[in-house]
């Protein structure tokens, strides 16, 4: 490499003195003494009547004249083998011979040839030997394109004439046009191995970095986000203002694109993404079919929902069902769940063509559509699971992942005995992974929840159930994500108003994890005259023993506060999520209005609702509105 430097240093020197210094002087015996040398002005007029301008001019012309010709013979080449016979039999020069190689390589992704023949013949080293003698004349599209279409040739990047190419782009790098620095970005982000090539991408991504406002077209704006961007977020944030100043001239696929670029790299610019959405709502124009899956996978990846945009996509994509394919009906059904978007109309036409298609549904798309639907709560009509869950294999799914599948089952109530013994034996108990990651916690608390839906849900099943140590609270099983986590404004509010409304925090015990799986913002005792009860007094039928503690006395209620909060909702709907759903109902049926010791979840719910927590202005009608809920309660369990 060092060699190949000076070479071309002492090349470059050669070459500009020998066209600055006057013709004379190079004519001139450089041993004569200085006396004896000529005035310059004497010299140049006495060279220029040896020396015609002419010939020089000619012989660049023969010189235009034979490359055309050899061009003229590489792009008249039908096939490979008569390119290559060309080469053997045509002196090229270093342009041509990088236009041979990329139609070489064309050949190639045609099948017409094999890389590996291409590379072991030797009319292609020649043309490499070629490219790698004239690199210095290559014009810029040709040395990027050489480097592209070797590189693609599968010739290695420790070779001497794949470092010769990036060495004269280094050198060349300033002068080439954005759209040549374009290419060359698009295609060497994914070859750059080694470090000498690491350095090289990076010097690219400073250049584009500062010449981003030469981006004059969605197409060039859309391949570097799309392909380039994710190796340099300086250059992303460039390209993300670059995008906002080209929006409104953008078609509504180019923004739809935009916005996946935006997933992919998960940056949640909401700017951009709002601008998006506006434009694309006053175009009047009806979206295509990708237009509007590109939107609903970008926005429920990055978790941001635009109503208007939302119910736009909903109308439109109700006529398209039918010209969807398996893999789009389940990534529409995933992408509503994750924006908590719940059209009725749409999703009977999607479960619609899910059982008209079913035999091209593989089975994780099944569990997809599945898992997405019981997010949403959402029921289809008919023997819609029945279809679904015919000839299921549960050794094709992952542990973890038939843990989910079961789950969501569960909350649809559509799990059979089968599903859940499945889940529950100690086969596949052993199968689980130990450790306290937020998967792993959240894995356990859905055995949980399906331990607990068995016994109340389902009478006719006798087990398998979870073993005894498994139910117990531990260290090792939370409340997943809510140890560090602190009170919404919210919750927070509901707090203060429940220990205004019973007499004082010392009555309440706050974040409780029960060993049933669900989480309870808050719980309390009261006797039948709606007295408090000092709670840490009493011993907690799901906690560990302790003799130190009082029995709970028989006419007490356990009173379990949840603040449904608008994110358990679906979007602009009192309808809950399903996990929330399947929590209401498991405590409303365990409810006995007593406090037991016999180890059965028996909480009374007092159920507070966003929609009617968020029309109380005052601190008293909030504290009212507590003292009435707990009466309403006490008295439905008495």
């Amino acid at each position: 490499m060092a060699a190949f430097i000076l070479r071309r240093v002492n090349h470059n020197m050669i070459r500009t003195f020998s066209t600055c210094v006057p013709l004379g002087i190079r004519n001139a015996s450089l041993r004569r003494p200085l006396a004896q040398v000529e005035p310059l002005s004497r010299m140049y007029a006495r060279n220029l009547s040896v020396v015609p301008r002419v010939a020089k001019g000619q012989k660049k012309q023969n010189e235009t004249q034979v490359g055309k010709e050899a061009y003229n013979k590489v792009n008249e080449a039908s096939s490979a083998e008569d390119l290559l016979d060309v080469v053997s039999k045509h002196q090229l020069d270093g342009n041509v011979s990088a236009f041979a190689v990329s139609q070489l390589n064309r050949y190639c992704n045609n099948k017409e040839m094999s890389r590996e023949d291409v590379r072991n013949d030797p009319r292609f080293e020649q043309l490499c030997q070629v490219i790698e003698q004239k690199v210095i004349y290559l014009s810029p599209s040709s040395l990027v394109a050489s480097l592209r279409n070797l590189t693609y040739l599968g010739v290695k990047s420790g070779e001497h004439l794949i470092q010769s190419l990036e060495l004269e782009i280094r050198f060349r790098l300033r002068k080439l046009s954005f759209q040549q620095l374009t290419s060359l970005a698009v295609f060497y982000v994914n070859f750059c191995k080694n470090e000498s090539q690491q350095g090289l991408m990076d010097e690219i991504n400073k250049m584009l970095e500062l010449r981003w406002t030469e981006i004059d077209s969605a197409w060039t704006l859309l391949q570097l986000m799309e392909r380039v961007a994710h190796s340099s977020p300086l250059l992303m944030e460039k390209l993300e203002d670059k995008a906002l100043q080209m929006a409104e001239s953008m078609e509504s696929e180019d923004m739809s694109r935009v916005a996946l670029a935006l997933s992919k790299s998960n940056r949640r610019t909401l700017p951009l993404l709002r601008a998006l959405a506006y434009h694309v709502l006053h175009r009047h124009k009806e979206l295509g079919l990708q237009t509007m899956w590109n939107f609903t996978y970008a926005f429920a990846k990055l978790n941001f929902y635009h109503s208007q945009l939302m119910e736009k996509i909903q109308g439109e994509l109700l006529q398209k069902v039918p010209d969807s394919t398996p893999y789009m009906i389940a990534t529409f059904a995933w992408a509503f769940s994750y924006n908590k978007y719940l059209d009725k109309p749409l999703f009977d036409a999607m479960s619609q063509y899910i059982v008209s298609n079913i035999s091209h549904f593989k089975q994780l798309r099944i569990c997809s559509i599945i898992i997405s639907y019981a997010r949403l709560n959402y029921q289809p009509s008919g023997d819609f699971f029945e279809k679904l869950l015919t000839d299921f294999d549960f050794s094709a799914l992952s542990s973890d992942k038939l843990v989910d599948v079961v789950w969501s089952l569960v909350i649809l109530q559509q799990a059979s005995a089968e599903f859940i013994s499945h889940v529950l034996a100690s086969q596949h108990l052993e199968k689980l992974p130990d450790g306290t990651s937020y998967q792993i916690q959240m894995t356990r608390q859905k055995l949980l929840h399906i331990n607990t839906a068995a016994k109340l849900e389902q009478p006719d099943y006798t087990g398998p159930f979870l073993p005894d140590d498994f139910m117990k609270p531990a260290d090792s099983l939370i409340n997943p994500g809510r140890e560090n986590e602190s009170l919404s404004p919210s919750l927070n509010a509901v707090m203060q108003s429940l220990a205004k409304a019973i007499g004082g925090d010392k009555y309440i015990r706050t974040n409780v994890f029960t060993p049933y799986g669900y989480t309870i913002d808050a719980e309390f005792l009261v006797d039948s005259k709606l007295t408090p009860l000092p709670i840490n007094d009493y011993k907690t039928f799901y906690l560990p023993e302790d003799d130190t503690k009082q029995e709970v006395p028989e006419d007490a209620y356990r009173i379990a506060v949840i603040n449904w909060e608008y994110n358990k909702y679906c979007q602009n709907s009192k309808q809950l999520l399903g996990r929330y759903t399947m929590t209401k109902r498991h405590l409303i049926v365990t409810t006995t209005g007593k406090v037991t010791n016999t180890g059965k979840l028996v909480m009374s719910p007092l159920l507070v609702p966003y929609y009617e927590w968020n029309d109380l202005k005052s601190d008293w009608q909030k504290t009212a509105y507590i003292k009435e809920k707990l009466q309403k309660t006490v008295k439905s369990d008495a």
